[in-house]
């Protein structure tokens, strides 16, 4: 079949596992590199066994995990060298936006993510950390050990009963977090949200629309944008040294299961 589509059609035909009279061939990487540990297609032939290798990884990373976890347990990190300051103009530009007294509220299973948060916007001039919104029981006891003078609230909507604060962070799984977002706009907070934003385009469209329609500011969390290798990217983009930039593919290795935060769209 192969062999007559090529030789009868002006299609530029590519073949996987049929045969060699196509105009060209095709393999994926996980075939050619020996990824796979318990299927090897018919069709696939391996050029590099990289499949141990690879598991290797795998099992360094997970250790890595574990003992960054321990230090940050112990408290060894972050420490002060380990923090990256905003700049005063830029800052001045975020509160302009968000407004001159603001409450950063977290809860979630993610609730390192707002502890760091709070930690950096409750030391700033101009904001005041006014409630902090935890369930469960470590969450609460590491916030009223870092923050004792502030109320710690069971729910969202019990801060916005109180009407403490003018912008809060939510930091929930993400299959939770739409309802809590729009919860927070339609009382006229502004709102920061951890990634991802929404679980679709579409999704983060109608949040955004809600946002306008009673004027407040929409944000999500971009502590990526300051990682080294987009920060390098941005500096020889900006330089010129990389000439016109026509596509870029930027990959995450983080695609075992269990690393995966659970909820109906990941982590």
């Amino acid at each position: 079949m192969a062999k007559f589509l090529t030789e009868n059609s002006s299609l530029i035909m590519l073949g996987m596992g049929a045969g060699k009279y196509t105009d060209a061939q095709y393999l994926f990487t996980e075939d050619i590199c020996g990824y796979g540990v318990n299927h090897k297609p018919r069709h696939g032939k391996v050029y590099a066994e990289l499949g141990p290798k690879l598991k290797a990884i795998q099992d360094e990373r997970v250790s890595a995990m574990k003992a960054f976890k321990s230090d940050v347990d112990a408290g060894g990190y972050p420490e002060a060298g380990h923090t990256i300051p905003i700049k005063d103009d830029e800052f001045v530009t975020f509160m302009q936006k968000v407004g001159a007294q603001c409450c950063a509220s977290a809860w979630s299973a993610s609730a390192q993510a707002g502890i760091t948060f709070i930690r950096r916007l409750s030391r700033r001039e101009g904001c005041e950390l006014s409630g902090i919104v935890a369930r469960a029981e470590a969450t609460v006891a590491k916030a009223r050990a870092d923050w004792p003078e502030v109320p710690i609230y069971p729910s969202l909507a019990a801060v916005i009963e109180a009407g403490v604060c003018d912008a809060v962070t939510i930091t929930t799984p993400p299959h939770t977090r739409r309802e809590l977002v729009l919860e927070a706009i339609e009382t006229g907070l502004h709102v920061i949200a951890d990634k991802p934003f929404a679980q679709n385009s579409k999704g983060a469209m109608e949040l955004d629309a809600a946002a306008k329609a009673k004027g407040v500011t929409p944000g999500v969390y971009q502590n990526r944008r300051f990682d080294a290798d987009l920060q390098t990217l941005k500096k020889v983009i900006d330089n010129g040294r990389a000439g016109t930039v026509w596509r870029t593919e930027s990959r995450m290795d983080q695609n075992s299961p269990h690393t995966v935060e659970a909820g109906h769209t990941g982590g």
